[in-house]
């Protein structure tokens, strides 16, 4: 149900006609409003995050030895996976969304409907610190001493790729399951061949280690997440470097592409979040707010929400929805050529809605509030202007 505005139009009448003097005047607009809702219920550092298929979903791991999924929609806990008898290190969803598999001395498949384990990998004597699904769901890729390709279905080991030895840190399938990159302590990148089991490329050298990497969605290009500081993109079919994000000041830990490709984002020790232009190798933003390293990041299947998960026991999520994709490229919404009260009204009119009502998108929500009103069309008046 629409609010009414009436009342709420004269009152803020006068204030409007102040915000337009000061729009017309900055020449510099605003960023838009970061952060939007904390997730709090871990007590130690979030190691990783991954998204259900859908987004709805947000699995979490934590050194506090649980894994919690979170409803990304109203920012609260909707189940506890316990059990675990030490730090969870990764989490995954599987391409289908009904299995979650998670890192923690063990790797441990979970029905994500019954909130139940189903099946387990055990008989390796190393800590597994990262898994990835493979597109069709059918094998698991998991950091030990070595690679190991579980079939899924079958419940048995597939291949073992040997060659980084206990340099791992990370490992990801590429989006057509042909590849398997992996990063680690030597500060090198390997390209695997799935179906070979054999390392078919090295990408040499950064000077510290690779604490993780991710293809774009269309397999091109490999982000590589290194210990000093900076972010190194690959050109895939060359092995050739394509640029170094530069901006940082302490290690990135994790990376992760939107998307359509064109947003990196990269979580540091530096405590902030960075959203990275692709294209141009410039940076887009900086995300502050986190008390502690950000160890893990990810964006949601359509590229609206960012995941940020810290040292500091909580998970943030950013709403990324005007950074990457502005709802508008202008608020003068009755092509007057001025951002007025008129523009206002209409911006009231059509997005005015409480969290609670069926037609509520908080991509216009940019206080972060609950409501889309007033300050709202502030801000995205000053960023996008008339």
């Amino acid at each position: 149900m629409k609010k009414s505005y009436g009342f709420e139009f004269a009152v803020l009448f006068v204030c409007v006609l102040l915000a337009q003097t000061s729009l017309a005047q900055d020449d510099n607009p605003i960023s838009l409003p970061e952060r939007g809702a904390t997730l709090r219920g871990h007590t130690g550092r979030v190691w990783s995050l991954s998204f259900s298929p859908d987004g709805s979903t947000l699995a979490s791991g934590s050194w506090d030895r649980t894994i919690r999924l979170w409803d990304v929609a109203v920012g609260r806990e909707q189940a506890r996976l316990t059990g675990n008898t030490w730090y969870v290190y990764a989490v995954s969803f599987s391409p289908d969304g009904r299995t979650l598999a998670s890192a923690s001395g063990v790797v441990r498949l979970w029905d994500v409907a019954s909130r139940k384990e189903k099946a387990s990998v055990q008989g390796y004597i190393s800590v597994p610190v990262s898994l990835s699904y493979s597109p069709d769901g059918s094998t698991l890729a998991v950091c030990l001493v070595d690679i190991l390709l579980w079939d899924v279905a079958g419940g048995q080991e597939k291949a073992m790729l040997r060659g980084q030895g206990m340099n791992l840190y990370y490992v990801t399938f590429s989006p057509d399951g042909k590849t398997l990159a992996s990063g680690g302590r030597d500060g090198v990148i390997r390209l695997w061949d799935v179906e070979k089991g054999q390392q078919k490329a090295t990408f040499w050298r950064h000077q510290r280690g690779i604490s993780s990497v991710a293809f774009s969605p269309d397999g091109t290009i490999l982000a590589g997440g290194t210990e000093d500081a900076t972010i190194r993109l690959w050109d895939v079919a060359s092995g050739q470097r394509r640029t170094q994000l530069i901006g940082h000041t302490g290690d990135v830990v994790s990376v992760s592409f939107s998307p359509d490709g064109s947003t990196l984002a990269s979580g540091s020790e530096d405590r902030t979040v960075r959203l990275w232009d692709v294209a141009s190798g410039q940076e887009k933003a900086t995300l502050r707010g986190h008390t502690g390293p950000v160890i893990s990041v990810a964006i949601s299947p359509d590229g609206r929400i960012l995941a940020s998960g810290s040292e500091d026991s909580t998970i943030a999520l950013w709403n990324l929805a005007p950074r990457i994709a502005p709802p508008t490229a202008i608020a003068d919404f009755d092509g007057n050529g001025a951002v007025d009260f008129a523009d206002f009204v209409q911006f009231a009119a059509n997005y005015g809605l409480n969290r609670g009502d069926a037609g509520y998108d908080a991509g216009y929500d940019l206080d972060g509030d609950g409501d889309i009103g007033f300050g709202d069309f502030l801000i995205f008046a000053k960023a996008f202007g008339g």
